[in-house]
C-alpha cells in the first residue's frame, strides 16, 4: 500500500474505529507528511466543498493524534 492509497482509506472509512485498525494496521505512514497531504488536500476544496474539506480535517486531526 502507498501512502496516497492509505489516506484514500482513511478517507472511506466509514467510522473513527476503522480509521484507527488502520492506522494501526500501517504505522509506517503515522508522519507529519500524511498529516500535511490531507491539510492540502482539505485547502483544495474549501471554496467549493466545505463540506467534504471539514471531514478530511477532522481525518488528519486524528491521524496528528495518533503521531
Amino acid at each position: 500500500m502507498t501512502r496516497d492509497e492509505f489516506l484514500e482509506a482513511l478517507l472511506s472509512a466509514p467510522d473513527t474505529q476503522t480509521r484507527r485498525v488502520l492506522m494501526e494496521g500501517h504505522a509506517e505512514f503515522l508522519q507529519t507528511d500524511s498529516v500535511y497531504a490531507l491539510k492540502d488536500r482539505a485547502d483544495q476544496l474549501e471554496q467549493d466543498d466545505a463540506r467534504t474539506a471539514l471531514t478530511i480535517g477532522l481525518v488528519a486531526d486524528e491521524l496528528a493524534g495518533r503521531l
